[in-house]
């Protein structure tokens, strides 16, 4: 049997093997078991002609493997270091140098993962999006309603806007690609949303004579005004995120629900004093 599986022919007698996008090029001659391999890649070139071509051959292969292994996992080191900087200190002050020196590279490395600064930021709120995806899916598998859903959250937003510095918001709308992506994701959120909403109604906690649509479009808005008023200078992002989804929920809340909403945030209250 053949230890190659993913050839494909190259001309006449020539057939290569893409290992991690890189080609190796060789030309396979039967005698018995063996394969006798001629082997041209971008790392040498070199005449087979035992099974220990064979095993220098797989040898190239995990070692251009591994290279581009190990180029992934820089790649998410540097987006979870990216994240932490742009979130704490705002995206204009972090520099490609600043996030090149905490991962111990050089910028030139750096920019051969991440074309600009605009691009590093835009992995950085797609592994975000991906992350509470992932995590809301799990906690709506879980929730008894859609409050525990909502604690849940509120709980990881708290987490991330904790240290939150609020310019990065305001800095983020600065970059078409990243805001285009915003856009796009904000608009596949809705039909989400909807559910949720629908959810809520079905468990007597939320209103039925409430157009969610524009509710939506409203909390959306109302954040969107608050992040470039002046209220993004005295208000953490947390405190204008908490006020603005307390409102909203004790607004579509039926009058049993209204119970389960108050009892909710006097819990939230709760935990952030036993955190302080």
């Amino acid at each position: 049997m053949c230890p190659f599986s993913t050839l494909f022919i190259v001309k006449d007698a020539l057939r290569c093997v893409s290992v991690c996008g890189e080609k190796i090029i060789f030309a396979p001659l039967k005698t018995g078991l063996l394969k006798k391999v001629f082997i041209l890649s971008l790392e040498g070139v070199g005449f087979g002609r035992s099974y220990n071509d064979y095993c220098a051959f797989e040898k190239m292969a995990y070692s251009i493997r591994k290279r581009h292994m190990d180029k992934r996992l820089l790649k998410e080191k540097a987006v979870r270091v990216a994240s932490a900087f742009f979130t704490e200190r705002g995206i204009r002050s972090v520099k490609m140098d600043d996030i090149a020196m905490e991962l111990s590279i050089s910028k030139r490395t750096l920019y051969e993962l991440f074309s600009d600064k605009e691009e590093l930021l835009l992995e950085v709120v797609k592994s975000h999006r991906e992350e509470m995806k992932a995590f809301m899916t799990k906690e709506a598998e879980r929730a008894g309603n859609v409050l525990e859903i909502i604690m849940a959250f509120y709980r990881k937003i708290s987490q991330n806007f904790k240290n939150a510095n609020n310019g990065f918001f305001d800095e983020i709308k600065k970059y078409p690609r990243v805001t285009d992506l915003l856009e796009n994701g904000r608009k596949d959120n809705i039909e989400g949303a909807m559910k949720f909403y629908a959810k809520g109604v079905e468990q007597g906690i939320f209103r039925a004579d409430v157009n969610y649509r524009i509710v939506q479009e409203m909390m959306h808005g109302q954040m969107d005004t608050l992040i470039q008023s002046k209220s993004c200078q005295q208000y953490t992002m947390l405190e204008l995120f908490e006020t603005l989804m307390f409102m909203h929920l004790r607004g579509i809340s039926t009058e049993a629900g209204l119970k389960h909403v108050d009892d909710f945030i006097c819990r939230m209250k709760s935990e952030k004093e036993q955190e302080m």
